[in-house]
């Protein structure tokens, strides 16, 4: 079984919340991999956009800015020597909501059905929602405390990061 084919599947079992970024290889090749493989899966889902190099923009600078607000979180906490293995299992799981996300995006095109749109926008927010759960998990296993406090910690990343990217690129 392949290296790559082994981390697909502990990726998988880290959204279905069943293993943590403990379960990853602490390596920085690994990492970077994943990082420039989400720039590319974002720049690919805006690339059709009439705003898609603005859309890649926000995708890096909200890449960069995660990166950053997970070490921080995790600096913080006394638990640097997990940054790694952490940041590889946020870019891991992302990568992969990131291509459950294409097939959504294309429900929520412009002058798409109304039924489309809503549903996609269902199934954006229930999205949403487990991409919140499962970066709770993996701050709960990353920092040695409960679901409760790891969900809080994802909730109040996300909103910061909101916060900023609305603050540089308002709507």
């Amino acid at each position: 079984m392949s290296v790559w084919y082994q981390l697909f599947l502990r990726f998988a079992d880290i959204l279905l919340l069943r293993r943590g970024p403990q379960d990853l290889p602490a390596s920085k090749y690994y990492l970077v991999l994943l990082i420039l493989l989400n720039l590319l899966a974002g720049a690919l889902l805006f690339a059709g956009q009439d705003e898609g190099n603005t859309e890649s923009l926000q995708t890096l600078f909200d890449l960069g800015l995660a990166l950053v607000m997970y070490t921080t979180v995790l600096y913080l906490r006394g638990v640097q020597g997990r940054v790694v293995q952490t940041l590889t299992a946020f870019t891991g799981t992302g990568l992969l909501l990131t291509l459950v996300l294409f097939p959504i995006s294309l429900l929520l095109a412009p002058g798409a059905d109304p039924l489309f749109l809503s549903v996609g926008r269902v199934m954006f927010m229930a999205l949403l929602i487990w991409s919140l759960a499962v970066d709770g998990h993996i701050f709960r296993h990353a920092l040695d405390t409960t679901m409760m406090v790891g969900t809080a910690c994802a909730v109040a990343v996300f909103i910061a990061r909101v916060f900023i990217l609305e603050t540089i690129w308002p709507s």
